[in-house]
């Protein structure tokens, strides 16, 4: 009986450490567009982009190459912003649909989303999972401004972001 019992605790035992527990499994990641004085903002887009390896580099090295003084990004966890001259250096030349951690997503019921769009009601809806890692650039823009935002846009158990549309538009922390 007890050489059963022990049997048993060292199969479960031995079953459990290589698992690795979820939080949620998925989620909706939601950007929040908001505008002054009950102004309603037409025509709004978003656009989707690979972020190149030097943007994860110069984050590494928190020493990137810009001013804090032009909010243009928003890094999720550091608040990363860059001035527009940078943000060319930071784009791969890889088209969204071709990005090769996307695979890793497409094992899984998650839907992608279109690698651009219109912005409708002033949200932005991406379904996510929790153990994708994969990040990249968000790019919401008018004819007349834009605002980048850097994150892990598909994956984790989800996220709410909110933008203040104004003359400069930013993220709200």
């Amino acid at each position: 009986m007890k050489k059963t019992v022990l049997f048993l605790l060292s199969f479960i035992l031995l079953n459990v450490i290589n698992l690795k527990a979820q939080e949620c499994g998925e989620g909706e990641y939601i950007i929040h567009i908001y505008v002054l004085n009950e102004t309603k903002v037409e025509n709004i887009y978003y656009e989707i982009l690979v972020a190149s390896d030097k943007l994860e580099e110069d984050i590494a090295k928190e020493n990137p190459p810009y001013s804090s003084s032009v909010p243009c990004i928003y890094y999720y966890k550091q608040g990363l912003e860059l001035p527009m001259p940078f943000i060319p250096a930071y784009v791969a030349e890889t088209k969204f649909e071709e990005d090769k951690s996307l695979a890793f997503l497409r094992n899984f019921d998650i839907q992608i989303p279109a690698a651009q769009g219109k912005i409708e009601n002033g949200i932005i809806k991406f379904q996510t999972l929790e153990t994708y890692e994969g990040k990249h650039l968000l790019r919401i823009y008018t004819d007349e401004k834009e605002v980048y935002l850097y994150d892990s846009l598909l994956g984790g158990c989800g996220m709410l972001h909110k933008v203040l549309w104004d003359a400069h538009p930013k993220i709200i922390r």
